[in-house]
């Protein structure tokens, strides 16, 4: 009966806009190189593997990327760099044979399978913000700084989405 209205506004705010796929996506991040070229065989494998390859999102807004990285024999100083959007992340630490390093971009941390947490050994040229996956193809690298080609990487991630599809 005598009730008094007023308007009001009431302001929301997004911190991230997208719609995160319910599904992780994982590839490992390798390349074989043949060394022979011809149509001679050995009973030998002649090729080189490295740490780089394609990784494909499938979102519509860039990502951020978890990465595992076992050192395996090569141990060292590590880089992951996304050749596609010219970012990288090195950490300044030697890791040692065999050690699980993980990288989660997200999360901005750095954490070792030797209980280390290794955030704060970032190099000063490395920043989580802005290293992302872009929607398409990313070329990926992970490097070590000794000579051995040991060291494999799993690149998981969550596609972005602009809008929901029902």
């Amino acid at each position: 009966k005598n009730k008094a209205f007023r308007s009001f506004c009431v302001q929301f705010i997004c911190e991230n806009p997208f719609f995160e796929s319910e599904r992780s996506e994982e590839f490992y991040i390798y390349k074989t190189i043949p060394k022979l070229n011809g149509n001679f065989t050995f009973p030998g494998v002649f090729s080189q593997r490295i740490a780089s390859g394609t990784v494909f999102c499938a979102g519509s807004a860039a990502c951020e990327p978890i990465f595992f990285i076992d050192t395996g024999t090569a141990g060292g100083k590590l880089t992951v760099s996304n050749k596609t959007t010219r970012e990288k992340i090195s950490i300044d630490y030697t890791a040692m044979p065999n050690e699980l390093i993980t990288l989660d971009v997200k999360k901005r941390t750095v954490t070792s399978s030797l209980g280390k947490d290794l955030t704060n050994l970032l190099s000063d040229d490395s920043f989580f913000d802005g290293f992302t996956l872009i929607p398409g193809e990313n070329e990926l690298e992970a490097q070590s700084d000794t000579a051995d080609t040991g060291i494999c990487v799993v690149c998981r991630f969550r596609p972005l989405y602009r809008e929901a599809a029902v």
